[in-house]
């Protein structure tokens, strides 16, 4: 089955991270699956993950030891480009919007291959196509549930990020006829929310908020550690 591919994929990836120090947390349609239905979407076409924004580009350096766990960075015809996202909307630039008074033009992101070729060839891969991976810009405090055999990580108090960025969502709802707010955007949930009184109650404050201006410009780790003091030693572990 298409989702079992893709949750063994992500299964691998988990680990990976675990690994290396690199914290995640499940998101978006992902979070809103394993709380409701205890799982994936059936229908979902990707798998959502989020991690602080520094750990993007240590990720990416990795694709060596990504590949000797079958792990594979590709988005279509991009190939495996450090991607920084732009997702455009009917009033402009849905990040330009959401984001308000800091105009966040773009979203960090990688994005790994859902569907590896030898995870089976039976099955309709234009679903569960990708794992995506966003850089937020703040870190929540984290609680651990267990997900198919494993225990993964979700913002705490999940319920209430579910209903800050869906808002009905305990009533599933056909793909086809869904239709997302601006607040599910990924850009609300690893900006804004940030200033949100979830937010300020639920900040780790091991990850200090990076303006995504200061860091427009930045395409590695070394880049983060010149410009933040803290940096090194936060991201020690990881490299």
């Amino acid at each position: 089955m298409k989702r079992d591919i893709a949750a063994g994929v992500c299964k691998r990836l988990l680990s990976f991270l675990d690994q290396y120090n690199i914290p995640y947390l499940f998101s978006g349609g992902s979070l809103l699956g394993i709380i409701r239905e205890g799982d994936l979407i059936v229908d979902d076409t990707d798998i959502d993950l989020c991690t602080y924004v520094p750990y993007i580009p240590i990720i990416y350096s990795m694709k060596k030891q990504l590949l000797e766990n079958e792990l594979i960075i590709t988005r279509e015809i991009k190939g495996d480009k450090l991607l920084k996202s732009i997702k455009k909307g009917k009033n402009g630039k849905v990040y330009d919007v959401m984001a308000e008074k800091a105009k966040v033009r773009y979203l960090w992101r990688l994005s790994f291959n859902g569907t590896n070729e030898n995870e089976g060839i039976d099955d309709d891969r234009d679903t569960l196509r990708w794992i995506d991976i966003y850089g937020m810009h703040w870190f929540p405090l984290l609680k651990q549930v267990e997900w198919r055999g494993i225990q993964v990580n979700l913002p705490i108090d999940p319920e209430t990020v579910l209903t800050l960025v869906y808002h009905e969502w305990k009533t599933p709802v056909h793909r086809k006829n869904f239709v997302r707010p601006l607040s599910a955007e990924p850009i609300h949930f690893c900006t804004t929310l940030y200033c949100s009184t979830y937010g300020i109650e639920n900040r780790n404050s091991q990850y200090l908020y990076l303006n995504n201006k200061e860091i427009e410009n930045f395409t590695t780790i070394k880049d983060f550690c010149k410009h933040f003091s803290f940096m090194k030693e936060l991201v020690k572990d990881s490299l």
